[in-house]
């Protein structure tokens, strides 16, 4: 009780009696194909700040976390939210492709996650409004990769590039309007140990098609607000990249500005790097 945690959380939450009993349908732990689940709107607010507050402010999970998974203090992030879902769960909007549920971060220890005003605004979309949009990375062409091919070149690491995204979302259109100020729905950081690595090797091209944001929008919203930053990652132990620890990443190309809420095409490039991103805007219902 000191730390806010239950005996029989120690049950039901332990991975296997989830998957034995919870996961039934199938005993996937982190999808939801149940057809019970069939023609649900379900997105995920996940929490990421691993400090527990009424332990002031122990880490407690990260006391036995080798392999430095984020998490919120009394849950681990990854097993907070549905990773793929597959017919017969999976909702079919009226245009036919498959939407998987969605998922966002926010920096919010567990206990706080409903309380955060992100949470309020994306509950607010989901609801009682109609729309999601999704951002992908549909591209990213690499010019140069950021690592270190000569002793004084000024890089560091080894290619190929550890590429990362640094991202935040806020909702402004309209939001602002009601609240007076925009409110940051969606962050993931490499200090919160939320972002994948892709690799990549200098002079190519690939097509990733990673997800940037997903979440429901309001339905008078006309843009989100997109702060990204494409980044080579010299220092992530949650992935055992350990290149250069003085300087953990260097930017590849960014992208800050009004993201419109409607299909589009969006580029942006820098000397090292071309990016485009896929905005595809679905009617749920």
């Amino acid at each position: 009780d000191l730390i806010g945690i239950r005996m029989y959380d120690f049950v039901v939450m332990n991975p296997d009696f989830v998957m034995d009993e919870v996961a039934a349908w199938d005993h996937r732990n982190h999808q939801g194909n149940s057809p019970f689940l069939a023609g649900m709107l379900i997105h995920h607010v996940a929490g990421t700040n691993p400090e527990v507050k009424p332990a002031l402010n122990l880490k407690l999970l990260d006391l036995l976390n080798p392999d430095q998974e984020p998490n919120d203090g009394i849950m681990f992030t990854l097993d907070e939210f549905f990773h793929d879902q597959r017919p017969p769960g999976v909702l079919l909007p009226p245009d036919g492709v498959p939407l998987p549920a969605t998922h966002t971060y926010v920096h919010a220890y567990h206990e706080d996650v409903a309380d955060t005003e992100a949470m309020g605004v994306l509950a607010t979309a989901g609801l009682f409004h109609r729309r999601k949009v999704v951002i992908r990375l549909a591209e990213i062409q690499l010019t140069k990769d950021r690592e270190s091919h000569g002793l004084f070149d000024g890089e560091h690491g080894q290619p190929p590039a550890e590429v990362a995204l640094d991202v935040a979302v806020r909702y402004a259109s309209r939001v602002q309007d009601v609240l007076g100020h925009a409110v940051l729905v969606h962050e993931s950081r490499l200090d919160h140990r939320t972002p994948d690595i892709l690799l990549q090797e200098q002079g190519t091209t690939l097509a990733p098609n990673v997800t940037v944001f997903e979440g429901p929008v309001l339905d008078d919203m006309d843009s989100v607000r997109l702060d990204l930053t494409v980044l080579e990652v010299d220092w992530y132990p949650r992935f055992h990249i350990q290149e250069w620890a003085f300087d953990t990443d260097q930017a590849l190309a960014s992208f800050h500005g009004d993201v419109p809420l409607h299909d589009a095409v969006i580029a942006f490039e820098s000397e090292y790097a071309r990016c485009v991103l896929d905005v595809r805007v679905v009617d749920l219902y």
